[in-house]
């Protein structure tokens, strides 16, 4: 473990680089940070998990956002997944490269390009589903009965924050 010297306790002790990473930047802001930090952990862990499966990370949301009989443009999935269509268009070279999905043409404007899934990639999203149901058992077994009202409560604030930050680009 790494330890920062800029900071020392009262009595001279070293404070470590994970003490520092983690505090909160100001004493007020509480929700925010712990938000911020959840998704941290959750992306960290997650990644760790995908991985194992030989996937990066959002290549498992790529994979998502495609349907399984069919195809979407390019500009759809990056919409779905709030993020811009040349993020898609990387993400999506990768998986092509490993078999995962394929390029297809669009079906009324030859401009634009489809994704679809292969049926390695419909494997792979079986995959992708059975690892996100072991997580969520993992993350959830701590909450107790307050884990159905603790997701009410993270779907209303994904709400808010999508409808401030759709005002915002």
């Amino acid at each position: 473990m790494k330890v920062a010297k800029l900071n020392t306790s009262p009595k001279g002790a070293a404070i470590s680089m994970d003490d520092v990473a983690n505090r909160k930047p100001f004493e007020s802001v509480e929700l925010t940070w712990q938000l911020l930090l959840i998704s941290k952990y959750t992306r960290a862990f997650m990644v760790a998990k995908l991985e194992k499966i030989g996937l990066e990370a959002g290549q498992d949301q790529l994979i998502h956002a495609l349907p399984l009989d069919g195809s979407v443009g390019v500009s759809g999935v990056a919409d779905a997944l709030n993020v811009r269509a040349s993020t898609v268009s990387k993400m999506a070279d990768r998986l092509v490269r490993d078999g995962l999905i394929q390029r297809v043409p669009h079906p009324s404007d030859l401009r634009k390009t489809n994704l679809v899934l292969t049926p390695d990639g419909i494997a792979k999203r079986a995959q992708i589903e059975e690892l996100m149901v072991g997580v969520e058992q993992e993350l959830s077994a701590g909450l107790g009965d307050s884990g159905a009202e603790i997701a009410s409560m993270l779907d209303r604030l994904d709400a808010t924050l999508l409808k401030k930050l759709k005002r915002l680009r």
